[in-house]
């Protein structure tokens, strides 16, 4: 009810207001309030078609949640980019954390399902990016995914790390490193610690990072980078401040950037569009399954395929469902998945995953 009164509210001062001028200024502002309303609404009636079994309904609300949320991104980096706040921010204490930990939660229940992720449904080990650590401040610290980056979650204390603790990052076998990002907020950083990668997770190489105060930067990075590594290398406990660890990303070839449909996240995600034909490979804990793809079209219509041994199309679907149900007898030796649309627009693939 109050984000609906949200909603209504930005409105209300828009239309109703006699001060043309004051409405002119403060417009980013109220845009962003009635994005934030909408958000909520969505965010709330996506988790009450979760709980009531709706999933179709459920992911429907959640993708207008998202495209919501990508709004008030743009809004903040686009308007008001003053040197002193910048941006445009509106119930940044309470009301906008509450909407984005609900909508991530979400995320999580739409790929792990109800009852999670049983380790004979799960993605395979060498399609997972996961965070590193020996240290057990660390060991549940979730990462951030997107398309392009993977970012452990700050740590909004200090943090210890005895002698030899580390914690870091392991890529998707599929991906690779062009920069790194990070901010440990230490004066004697690299007094006792240090930087190290690898290519299997046994031999480590230390790396030069330029920066100043524990804030810095890298781009030493080749093809055969899994991991990189933060590790206290002297023999005495170290505090840092672990405010951010960043590592951009892209996929090393066109076609392994499919994996992102198939790695167990949401923040991730394969696109297809006129043009050219997707082609998804169903991997083994996938197949024989009943399927659900979750999809991001805004109504643009699709088609999912198969192919005989013939390489003949056989159709498996046709629409624009952005929750999609295939039962296993549709694909019952199917290991590929061919995706096409005749729309120029973008459509996104989050995930395919087995069935509740």
């Amino acid at each position: 009810g109050e984000f609906i009164n949200i909603t209504a509210a930005s409105a209300e001062i828009k239309n109703k207001s006699q001060n043309k001028r004051l409405v002119e200024q403060i417009d980013p502002w109220l845009q962003q309030f009635s994005y934030l309303g909408k958000a909520g609404t969505a965010v709330i009636a996506a988790s009450s078609n979760w709980n009531s079994k709706a999933y179709p309904a459920a992911w429907a609300r959640y993708v207008e949640a998202e495209v919501l949320l990508d709004s008030m991104a743009f809004i903040d980096k686009k308007y008001n980019q003053n040197p002193y706040q910048p941006g445009v921010k509106t119930g940044s204490l309470r009301l906008t954390p509450f909407v984005k930990e609900v909508f991530e939660e979400m995320g999580k229940r739409f790929v792990a399902g109800e009852q999670g992720l049983s380790k004979e449904n799960q993605p395979s080990s060498s399609t997972q990016t996961v965070l590193i650590t020996n240290s057990e401040k660390l060991k549940s610290q979730p990462l951030q995914l997107t398309n392009n980056s993977i970012t452990i979650s700050p740590v909004l204390e200090v943090l210890k790390l005895k002698a030899g603790d580390y914690f870091g990052i392991r890529l998707n076998k599929n991906l690779g490193i062009t920069a790194f990002e990070f901010n440990l907020e230490t004066n004697n950083l690299l007094n006792w610690g240090r930087f190290e990668v690898s290519a299997d997770g046994q031999s480590w190489t230390p790396i030069t990072v330029a920066q100043k105060k524990g804030k810095g930067e890298s781009q030493q990075f080749d093809s055969t980078t899994m991991y990189l590594r933060f590790i206290n290398a002297s023999a005495e406990e170290q505090s840092v401040y672990l405010k951010s660890f960043r590592l951009l990303v892209n996929p090393i070839s066109a076609a392994a950037e499919v994996d992102f449909a198939v790695d167990g996240s949401i923040s991730t995600f394969q696109v297809f569009s006129a043009g050219s034909d997707l082609k998804l490979n169903i991997p083994p804990h996938l197949q024989k399954q009943s399927l659900v793809i979750l999809l991001r079209g805004n109504n643009v219509p699709y088609e999912v395929y198969t192919k005989d041994k013939k390489d003949r199309k056989i159709s498996v679907y046709h629409g624009n469902d952005p929750y999609l149900q295939i039962n296993a007898t549709q694909i019952k030796k199917v290991t590929e998945l061919y995706f096409n649309t005749t729309s120029s627009e973008t459509i996104r693939i989050y995930e395919v995953k087995k069935a509740i």
